[in-house]
This record gives structure tokens, sequence and C-alpha cells, in this order.
């Protein structure tokens, strides 16, 4: 194993015979006379041990040119003799210049075997006459390369580019993507900490940007954008989540919400019933598989019903309430679904009234327990409105508005307008029921 502390110097000169205009004809004379001392010399000044290596002394095995170019890009110092004008020591000689700024000292025996303008990179010659001068000549320029740090390649000189191993080019590279997802986690936090969703959605938008991969960011991308009822930009996060993770049962369920905003049931419906499949256990998302259903089941209301999905509608909220039976909004959607129904079955229009009014003291303490959240307030107007407790019921319907925030209202009113308007087109409402419908649906129009 190589002397942590010792310079590798490889000369690269030709293999047999140094050519004709060589005085030195065997390479063997040229170790002995010329770089050896250069060696001796080297070492004595620099005060450290120096290795002489020759391409045509090594005995490992294996592919001479994976040798001498490896020689090329990691040798400390490098010796290209031109004696001869040998066409393979030049294209090492290029190797050694594209790859390193130092140390390359180009020789030759003879100023007719230097090609291509080398003279002009400081070729030193040598021969019997000259060799002390030679041997001095070449010991100075390797001391100058260490010493100065000149930058002696053709090649590189003024380049913008650099050399680095592979190793160290995926280490760093490995540290950027460290950096970047570590960036995005920070942007994602900071977004799911701030309440307006506009600056949310800025802040996700920065997130998805330096962690591209992340399934986590372009979700809540989808689910901030939909908040804004920017169901498109929704959509195409939505949809990078689930090339990133097929199986995502959240993107699922948010593209069939998706849908079902934009009044695509269709759509919407094939969407939620994978969600339900990958999570039969989210009961959020067997009751916006519900709210799907009945969109698809009145979309030809007034004068076409789909009376199967409208029933499969109202199994749905079932099973969300079976999973949370104090959740309201499966519980008041199985009596909403009874409403509509009662269409074809008088006998569900009592069963859905008495389902309104057994939610009304839940709705009360959830309102309370939740002052913040406005779905609570509409929750009990809506139980309020069809126990036929009227009055009150338009007092709430008016707090229940105002609590929503702005940017989310035209989304959040056209939520609690879709089931009111079908039990108008169903013709389910009569008489003073039905009025008190109407009204409260132009108090969300005028909105």
């Amino acid at each position: 194993m190589a002397d942590s502390n010792s310079l590798r110097v490889f000369v690269a000169m030709p293999g047999t015979n140094m050519g004709p205009n060589a005085i030195y004809k065997n390479p063997e004379a040229v170790k002995e006379n010329l770089l050896k001392p250069v060696i001796e010399k080297l070492s004595a000044k620099l005060g450290r041990k120096v290795e002489l290596v020759i391409e045509k002394d090594k005995r490992q095995a294996g592919v001479i040119h994976a040798s001498m170019f490896s020689e090329a890009r990691d040798a400390d110092i490098y010796i290209a003799d031109l004696t001869g004008a040998n066409p393979n020591v030049y294209l090492e000689l290029g190797v050694r210049w594209a790859l390193r700024d130092r140390v390359t000292v180009p020789i030759s025996q003879n100023v007719e075997d230097l090609k291509f303008n080398v003279f002009a990179n400081r070729a030193i010659l040598y021969y019997p006459d000259i060799l002390i001068k030679a041997v001095d000549d070449i010991v100075a320029a390797i001391e100058d390369g260490l010493k100065n740090n000149i930058c002696d390649s053709p090649v590189r000189l003024n380049s913008e580019f650099i050399n680095i191993t592979k190793a160290k080019l995926e280490n760093l590279e490995a540290e950027i993507e460290r950096l970047r997802k570590s960036r995005g986690e920070d942007l994602l936090r900071a977004a799911m900490a701030t309440e307006k969703l506009s600056d949310r959605v800025a802040l996700l938008i920065q997130a998805v940007e330096a962690n591209p991969a992340s399934v986590e960011a372009s979700l809540e991308l989808g689910k901030a954008y939909r908040g804004l009822s920017r169901y498109d930009e929704a959509i195409k996060s939505l949809e990078v989540v689930r090339r990133l993770d097929p199986n995502n049962a959240m993107a699922h369920r948010e593209l069939g919400v998706c849908f079902s905003k934009m009044m695509k049931p269709e759509s919407a419906v094939t969407y939620l019933r994978e969600a339900v499949r990958l999570a039969p256990n989210d009961a959020e998302a067997w009751s916006n598989l519900g709210g799907a259903l009945r969109r698809l089941g009145m979309a030809g209301a007034p004068t076409l019903y789909n009376e199967k999905s409208l029933e499969e509608a109202r199994n749905s909220y079932n099973e969300a309430h079976k999973l949370n039976k104090y959740d309201l909004y499966s519980g008041l959607n199985v009596a909403r679904l009874d409403l509509l129904l009662s269409k074809w079955d008088s006998k569900l229009l009592d069963q859905a009234k008495e389902g309104f009014r057994k939610q009304i003291h839940l709705c009360r303490h959830m309102v309370v327990e939740e002052p913040e959240n406005y779905w609570r307030r509409f929750d009990l107007a809506d139980a309020l409105l069809f126990a036929e407790q009227f009055e009150e019921a338009h007092k709430v319907i008016m707090t229940a508005i105002e609590a929503v925030p702005k940017e989310q209202r035209k989304d959040t009113i056209a939520s609690v307008l879709g089931p009111l308007r079908d039990y108008l087109k169903a013709d389910v409402v009569h008489g003073n029921l039905r009025t008190q419908v109407e009204s409260i649906i132009d108090k969300l129009e005028a909105v």
C-alpha cells in the first residue's frame, strides 16, 4: 500500500523503442540516466518519498488502457516522454491534459518529435550533453507546479469545468437531494400551520418544487386548491399523487370530491368507490361516496331520477355512520336520503323527519364544542328546518354563513344548496315546509 505522504510520478513513454530521433534508444536507458536521477533529486528537495511508476514495469493483470488512463487521471506528477512521437503517448498526454490541471511535464530527446505545438507548453529537451540541466529543469518544473498551483494544461486553462470523482459527485448529488427534501419538508410544515388557504397554496407550491417526489406535499396542495374551488388545479396535483402512489386512498377521495363539486358525479363515483375499496374504514370517504351517488341519482331531475343510485347513496351514508355514530354529517344525510326516497315510499317521510329531530341535541352540542366549525351550524340549521323549528333555523343559517371565510364561501354554499334544491326538484316537501326551504335557498343564493 502506497505511503499517503508519498508523491506518485507516472511516466508515459514508448514501451520498447524510443524512435529514430532518439539517442537513448532503449526506454530502460532513459529510466536509468534521466528518470531515476529526477526522482532522487525531487525526493531530496521535497523531503518526502517519491515513487516512480512506468506502465511497462507494471505486472498487474487487466486491460492496459484502463491502467494508463487511470494514471492520467490520478498521478500526482505526470511526465510524458514524446520522443519518437509515439501516438499512444500523445493520446495519454491528451487524456491527462483533459482531466488534470497540473502537474504535467512533457519531455523529448528531439525537438522534431514535439508535434502539434507541444513545444509551446514548455516541453523540456533531454539528451546526454544536457542531461544534468534536463534533470534540474524537470525537477524545477515539478516543484513550481506543486508550489504555485498553476494550471499547465492547455485544455483546462481558463476552463469553467472541473473534474471530480464519480463517488464525490454522487455524494454531492445525494446531499443536494437531502437538503432539497429537507427544505420541502420545512415548507410543508409551514404551509400546514397557515390557516389562510391562498397563503397555504403559495407555500405548498414551493414545497412541491423543492421535493417533487413528496406525496404529502402534492396531496395537501390538491386539497388546498379544492378548498379554494380551483378544481382543475386540484385534480392536476392529485393526479401527481396517484402517479407517485397509485394506491393512495386519500388522493382518490379528494379526486372524487373535486369531480363531485364540478357536477361530474359519474367520475366522482368512480374515484370514491376506489377510495372506499382502498380504505374501507374511512367514514369520510363513505360519506363522500354517498354525496356523489346522490348527485348521480338526481342528475336528470326533475324529469328523470336514478332510484338505485339514491338507495346506494343512503347505504353509503349508513356505512359512514356505522363507523362513527357521532358523525353528524353521515347521520343527517341518512335522513336527507330518506326524504328523497320518500318520493317512491311515502312512509320514509316521517322516518326522515324523525331522523332530523334525533340529531338536534347532538347538533347543538357540537356547535358549542366546535364554535369555529361552521359546518356544525349548517347541520343544526338543517335539523331545525326539517324538524319544523323554522324561526331558529333561519337564525342559525345566517350565523353559519357569517362563520365561513370569504375565500371558501362559494364552495361551501354550493355544498349546502345541493340537497335543498334536490328536495324541491323531487317534490318531496310540501306546504309551509316547502316555503321555508325556498326561503333558506334564497338566503344562501344571495351570499
